[in-house]
């Protein structure tokens, strides 16, 4: 592979290594103190835990000599793999981005008592109560194996326990917000998988 293109994995995993980390604390920073937030009013609560998650990130991104000190070398078989995971994660995705706001994706309705937003059922929301989740999960598992890096494979193997606990925190605001109606909306549709075929 040449050097060019060996240069670019390296810094897309120092990216991935010091960004992933900083992407889960941004919601554990939110979700559990959500009632504190809203208080505090949107523009300081984004500009507070943005500083925050950008340190950690910048902070990660310093150590990319020592985390990716070891490299498994590229293989054309890990890349056409994980590129395969890769597209189908971002396709799936696309669909998702069809129905979610930019204002979701941040986080604003949970830091906003008057406009709490709508319950999404429908869609591929009507498979999986989390598709979003399983895309990303699938796509940076896609890219872990193209760039092949164990601090890659590291990161992704503690970001998914820890997704898993930003989606308690996400189900239990969800709760608080509507009651009733998503109570039933999670007897209805599995947390991740489908019961029958895939999500995308």
């Amino acid at each position: 592979m040449s050097h060019v293109l060996h240069i670019a994995g390296y810094y897309l995993a120092a990216a991935l290594v010091a960004t992933l980390p900083a992407a889960m604390l941004y919601w554990f920073l939110i979700h559990p103190l959500a009632a504190f937030w809203r208080r505090l009013g949107k523009t300081a609560t984004f500009t507070i835990v943005g500083l925050v998650c950008v340190a950690v990130a910048a902070y990660l991104f310093s150590l990319r000599e020592r985390l990716l000190a070891v490299h498994w070398g590229y293989h054309w078989a890990l890349i056409a793999l994980g590129l395969a995971l890769y597209v189908l994660g971002v396709y799936g995705e696309r669909r998702i981005r069809r129905q979610l706001e930019f204002r979701i994706l941040v986080g604003t309705p949970e830091l906003d008592a008057e406009s709490p937003g709508a319950l999404l059922t429908e869609g591929v929301y009507e498979r999986s109560r989390n598709p979003r989740y399983v895309n990303l999960v699938v796509a940076l598992f896609g890219w872990a194996l193209v760039l092949n890096y164990p601090a890659v494979y590291v990161t992704l193997a503690l970001s998914v326990p820890a997704l898993y606990c930003i989606v308690l925190l996400e189900e239990r605001e969800l709760r608080a917000r509507f009651g009733e109606p998503y109570e039933a909306y999670c007897r209805r549709v599995p947390r991740f998988l489908p019961r029958r075929g895939w999500i995308v």
